[in-house]
């Protein structure tokens, strides 16, 4: 008896596609259902948490320096980590086990040495957490006390998306570093495979305490544990080449920090999300939308990921509507660390075009877009934008870890922090910007879209992967 293959590929194929969109109604039932129990948790425990615990203010004078470059930020943080006389904390989303963060890594055990008290907070996402247990106990041994931030099992599908995306460094409450970058070599641009250009910014003045404050909030939220006990194994010793890599870094970075542009910042506001998955305890966001609801002229932004859903599409449109002239730069499938994102905004570039934006996408370093001195040190094959910031009428700039997708706005914790009459500062970030968007192509705005632009310069298996992942990075968009 012959077989009907076509009837029976056929069913298969819409039996696979029922399949997924059961587990997409599921999957999304099941956040929404735990996102409203963990907001009645957080009140019946807590009560109502008050505006101040993650909003920030001052209208006194700060100095702020603009880390642009890769250099510039290791160099910052070294510097804050061998300055320090009586506490560091430090909080990121990845803390990874390279040359970058074994360097800092060293440096936090000789201040813990001297009795700075030191304490780490690394989320722990199974995709991208390297600080195991028994890492964190070779830590404990000098003084160091570590924390992960959300141990949920994997198997809680729901709870497991739900991050710590901040990223911060703060010294004896008067040193903080805010903005882009996570611990490892891509960050400052010394990978010999894939950097980012990325932002941060050092901030000098009062509202450092309370950018303490709300890593004291993360830190002893009831998301964050300390490592199970294991036995402590080192990973700080030298590679070969090592030790002249560090000393061709010294040589420069020093250069590299001094052509930062430092000013004043004579208003000054810092605001996060609170722990936990609830919708509720999304701050971020709400800041963001506010600013850009002030804006009068022009906008200028990066964000390394850009999925738009409809709220951020009616946003973006509230702001253009008015003759607000935006632009942001975000990665093409060439140089992206995401294929997928780029796979869903292929799809939506029509929605893009449509709410006025010009949406510029990144392909490659040249000339026009100079990653500093990090190029004398390492020739990196690819560089990525991976930096959250916008300038808002050449006056007020806006830095932290927030990115324009889906999981930013609903599942991670986030911050910023926002100079709101820093006219140098902001200035200077704003020439950063344009320099990056440089040869880049519009892919969407007032003359429709361009497609091409996204995945230009792209191999072919990156090409083949963003069109197999297309039909589910659509559907699961939500989690991006």
């Amino acid at each position: 008896m012959r077989l009907p293959w076509p009837r029976i590929v056929k069913w298969l194929v819409l039996g696979f596609l029922g399949l997924v969109a059961v587990a997409y109604l599921v999957f999304a039932a099941g956040l929404k259902w735990y996102s409203s129990g963990i907001a009645a948790g957080l009140a019946g425990q807590n009560g109502a948490m008050p505006q101040s615990a993650v909003v920030y203010e001052s209208r006194q004078p700060h100095t702020v320096r603009l880390l642009n470059h890769g250099l510039s930020s290791l160099y910052a943080r070294l510097d804050a980590i061998r300055n320090a006389r009586r506490s560091i904390e430090l909080e990121f989303f990845i803390y990874d086990l390279d040359f970058s963060a074994r360097w800092i890594t060293s440096e936090l055990i000789a201040r813990a040495d001297q009795g700075v008290k030191v304490r780490l907070l690394v989320d722990f996402s199974g995709p991208v957490f390297q600080l195991q247990p028994e890492y964190a106990q070779l830590l404990a041994g000098h003084g160091i006390e570590v924390r992960y931030y959300n141990t949920t099992p994997t198997y809680r599908i729901v709870s497991i998306n739900h991050r710590n995306h901040r990223k911060l460094l703060v010294a004896d409450d008067e040193v903080a570093i805010v903005g882009g970058r996570n611990i490892a070599d891509s960050y400052f641009g010394v990978s010999p495979t894939y950097n980012f250009l990325d932002a941060d910014v050092r901030v000098q003045g009062e509202i450092v305490r309370g950018m303490r404050e709300t890593f004291d909030l993360y830190w002893n939220s009831r998301e964050a544990s300390p490592p199970d006990r294991s036995a402590p194994q080192d990973f700080l010793a030298l590679q070969p080449g090592e030790a002249e890599r560090r000393a061709q870094i010294e040589a420069v970075r020093r250069e590299e920090f001094a052509r930062e542009v430092a000013g004043p910042c004579r208003h000054t506001v810092y605001v996060t999300d609170f722990p936990g998955i609830s919708e509720a305890n999304r701050r971020v966001y709400r800041t963001i939308a506010g600013l850009l609801d002030g804006a009068r002229a022009e906008v200028v932004g990066e964000s390394p990921y850009f999925v738009l859903k409809e709220d951020g599409a009616e946003l973006i449109r509230s702001v253009t509507r008015r003759g607000v002239h935006l632009q942001v730069l975000t990665n093409s499938l060439q140089s992206t660390d995401a294929f997928y994102t780029v796979a869903t905004l292929w799809r939506g570039l029509g929605t893009v075009a449509d709410t006025g934006l010009t949406l510029r996408a990144f392909q490659a370093l040249r000339k026009g877009t100079v990653e500093g001195l990090a190029t004398r040190v390492v020739d990196s094959e690819r560089w990525g934008i991976h930096s959250k910031r916008a300038v808002i009428d050449g006056r007020e700039l806006l830095i932290g870890t927030y990115n324009i997708d889906p999981r930013s706005a609903n599942l991670s914790s986030e911050m910023i922090f926002v100079c709101r009459d820093g006219p140098e500062i902001a200035a200077a970030a704003r020439a950063d910007i344009l320099a990056r968007m440089h040869e880049a192509p519009a892919v969407a705005g007032q003359d429709g879209t361009n497609r091409a632009g996204l995945t230009d310069g792209a191999d072919l298996p990156s090409r083949l992967r963003m069109l197999l992942v297309m039909p589910l990075a659509d559907l699961f968009n939500f989690l991006l």
